[in-house]
């Protein structure tokens, strides 16, 4: 897994604090929210991109790119009207 520089406060925010909960994590669009707060916070682009990666694996388990990705939490599933 790759090391950040992040200071642990704001890692901790990210993920379990004000920031996680804009973001949204394991949502659809989590990782678009992610990559928004970043770059409100000063960060390129390619920084952003780059630590919201490594931040969605460590909140979800996984990397956006990963079959298992199906932008939505289990269980969280719309009921279809017939």
């Amino acid at each position: 897994m790759a090391v950040s520089r992040m200071p642990p406060q704001l890692r901790q925010s990210y993920l379990h604090g004000k920031v996680a909960a804009r973001i949204r994590w394991g949502t659809k669009g989590d990782y678009r929210r992610c990559v928004k707060q970043a770059m409100k916070h000063g960060m390129s682009s390619r920084v952003a991109h780059g630590l919201c990666q490594t931040l969605h694996k460590q909140a979800v388990g996984y990397y956006t790119g990963d079959r298992r990705n199906t932008g939505k939490r289990k269980g969280s599933g719309r009921k279809v009207r017939k």
